[in-house]
């Protein structure tokens, strides 16, 4: 046995000693020996404010969920009352609060977003929305795992008579499945609302005998035939669109590439707007007449391609309504991952209000391939400023159905088979500046249909999907 000479020789061996118990331990803090094993994961339990008392909710560390609380609540970063929240917020599991108790999110404004992670959005086609607003524009995308991920529903807030003034509002969403980060998004405006809770839902539609109208779950009970339109009572009702008179069409009853006389076919490089990764081609492979229907055909042969084709005529309606327009086509939807397909209406960028988005831009259907999404939308600088309706057709991708557009002076109606589904109105104050969408000044409006891939709202694209194929029956233009 070795004997040590001193105190220092001592102290030396119970250091390494104690690095040797240390090695061996190190990088754990569970007790293998007792019967209870504590874990820190960083995130195990969280606190919610459902709206009524707070509680405390285990997210269960062993199997990795997470209780959805009755409300997420969303805090604001400057204290208890309503204030100026101008900046980001994100939480690090669902119902986790942002900063502070029992307060809200204050003045939520263009590129402002909330985010919540790891919520299980099974079965969920309803956000519930408690929210204030005291002015008018802009509005919030409502997105999966990303600022830029896939667009499920959006949210345009309306008046609600003071920004403490509270109403709930039900948003249809696109359903989806597992857990996911819940974004949304301001877009288009500062001051887009305040924000006290959100709630996800499952809603089972209630029409209660109606035929077509609200369905309670923030969309619609059905659609009316041709020639009928919803009444306020949820009867389809017949129209009166015997008035109007065909001045334009293309029945698409050629072979090969669209009529050249009617449209221009554009030609673009991938990347040339909204990050999309097709190139525009004026091939037949992209662009083809065939049986009386056009089809738009996205393929991806050494990279991918698509068309692209703009209306070398254009309208747009008189001030006092004394000539209105009716603006329609007959289409069957793409799926696929990245497919963004669209019929639209874009102002004249050279003409008095300048380029995009003063000029104007009317979508009369926007579809989106990978979660089956369907909206409208508007484009300007002014009145609307840039706001979204959404609807959901049914089948829209096995089942044609006729999208279109009534243009007025001053109003702008979105119907799918002559069911108005949402309704744009010029301003109450407005000026010859704020509503581009007359032919006042001379600003016109030229046609626009396109299979778009990718992007900011075709999202990611299954390169195992193509081809994609956009259906067109026709293109017609009434006046009266």
């Amino acid at each position: 046995m070795k004997v040590f000479k001193n105190k220092y020789s001592v102290l030396l061996l119970m250091l390494l000693f104690i690095l040797s118990c240390s090695s061996e331990n190190a990088g754990t803090a569970t007790d293998t020996g007792s019967e209870t094993v504590t874990t820190d994961t960083g995130s195990d339990t969280v606190t919610t404010d459902t709206g009524s008392d707070t509680v405390t909710t285990d997210t269960g560390s062993d199997t990795g969920t997470v209780t959805v609380p009755e409300n997420i609540q969303a805090e604001c970063a400057y204290g208890l009352d309503v204030g100026d929240c101008n900046q980001s917020y994100t939480g690090d599991e669902s119902g986790t609060t942002l900063d502070n108790d029992d307060s809200t999110v204050g003045f939520f404004d263009n590129g402002d977003y909330l985010s919540f992670e790891n919520i299980d959005m099974t079965g969920a086609n309803v956000l519930l929305i408690n929210y204030a607003k005291g002015n008018t524009g802009g509005f919030v995308e409502l997105r999966l795992d990303g600022v830029n991920g896939i667009l499920i529903g959006t949210f345009t807030p309306q008046g609600t008579g003071a920004w403490t003034a509270w109403e709930e509002v039900k948003v249809a969403i696109s359903q989806t499945s597992g857990l996911h980060t819940l974004y949304l998004v301001g877009t288009g405006a500062d001051g887009i609302a305040n924000f006290d809770w959100l709630d996800l839902e499952t809603c089972i539609p209630q029409c209660n005998g109606l035929q077509c109208g609200d369905d309670s779950c923030g969309g619609s009970c059905g659609n009316c035939g041709n020639g009928f339109a919803c009444s306020t009572d949820g009867q389809c009702e017949e129209t009166g669109t015997g008035d109007w008179q065909l001045i334009w069409s293309d029945e698409f009853n050629g072979t090969g590439l669209p009529d050249q006389t009617k449209w221009e076919i554009k030609q673009w490089a991938p990347g040339t707007v909204n990050n999309e990764v097709q190139s525009y081609t004026s091939s037949t492979n992209n662009l083809n007449q065939n049986g009386g229907i056009l089809d738009i055909t996205a393929l991806n042969n050494n990279g991918v391609t698509s068309g692209r084709i703009e209306s070398k005529v254009a309208w747009a309606p008189a001030q006092d309504n004394s000539v209105s327009y009716r603006i329609e086509t007959k289409s069957l939807m793409t799926g696929g991952g990245g497919a963004w397909p669209a019929f639209w209406l874009l102002g004249d960028e050279q003409g008095p209000y300048g380029g995009w988005p003063g000029c104007g831009e009317l979508d009369i259907f926007e579809y989106v391939g990978n979660t089956g999404y369907f909206q409208c939308a508007a484009h300007d600088d002014y009145a609307i400023n840039h706001t979204m309706q959404s609807y959901n057709p049914t089948n829209p991708e096995t089942e044609w159905h006729v999208y279109g557009a009534n243009l007025y002076g001053d109003r702008v109606e979105f119907f799918v088979d002559d069911y108005i589904f949402h309704t744009f109105y010029r301003p109450a104050t407005w000026s010859q500046t704020n509503w581009p969408y007359t032919g006042k000044d001379g600003n016109t409006f030229h046609i626009i249909l396109n299979l778009a891939i990718g992007g900011m709202m075709g999202g990611d694209v299954d390169y195992n999907d193509f081809p994609m194929v956009q259906k067109f029956d026709y293109v017609r233009v009434y006046q009266k």
